[in-house]
């Protein structure tokens, strides 16, 4: 069983999140990526599977509930997660995770239209135990979760230290929109 720690700062709450190997059916068209286990105060909470869609499955992690799909990048998972905190006036966050101790990636950056007027920022938040985050909690939420449901696939430009464009990430929406419905019934505080 491999342990894979990283920590996700929601609000003024600290959580730290770990996956282990997974062997129930996969999900995903890319690599499926392991069940979650939250840590709150040193008693961890297993996530619970709620649903699932085609490459999209949504996870209730006990304080919050994660919809999330996947993505290999040479040879390592990348996952894209829309987490909404089961408090009340909670933003809605979004974070990249992947599954790599070190990359060169500083960040991502997703734009919605074409005209690039639209842009989400995702901003590296750790890189401890064999993952890195990229953190973001998007204005205009409303667009952006219109967007997901309805387009076909997400795409983030990776940016290295020096700003320079990297890979892009690819992530497949088929699915989304059942999902994401599911996480706004079932989780919404």
């Amino acid at each position: 069983m491999k342990t894979n720690f990283f920590t996700v700062v929601t609000g003024l709450q600290l959580i730290a999140v770990a996956g282990y190997a997974q062997s129930s059916p996969q999900f995903f068209t890319a690599p499926a990526p392991a069940p979650l286990v939250m840590a709150m105060n040193a008693a961890p909470v297993t996530a619970t599977v709620i649903s699932s869609s085609k490459d999209w499955r949504l996870l209730d992690m006990g304080s919050s509930c994660v919809a999330e799909t996947a993505v290999a990048i040479d040879g390592v998972t990348h996952h894209l997660e829309v987490r909404v905190t089961k408090v009340a006036s909670s933003p809605l966050e979004m974070t990249i995770r992947a599954e790599a101790a070190s990359t060169p990636v500083m960040g991502y950056k997703a734009a919605l239209d074409r005209a690039k007027t639209k842009v989400y920022t995702f901003a590296k938040l750790s890189n401890l135990a064999g993952e890195e985050v990229f953190w973001n909690i998007p204005r205009g939420s409303e667009d952006l979760v219109s967007y997901l449901k309805r387009e076909n696939k997400f795409e983030v430009q990776a940016t290295d230290s020096s700003g320079l464009p990297g890979k892009t990430a690819v992530f497949s929406l088929r699915g989304s929109s059942a999902t994401i419905s599911d996480l706004g019934k079932k989780c919404a505080a």
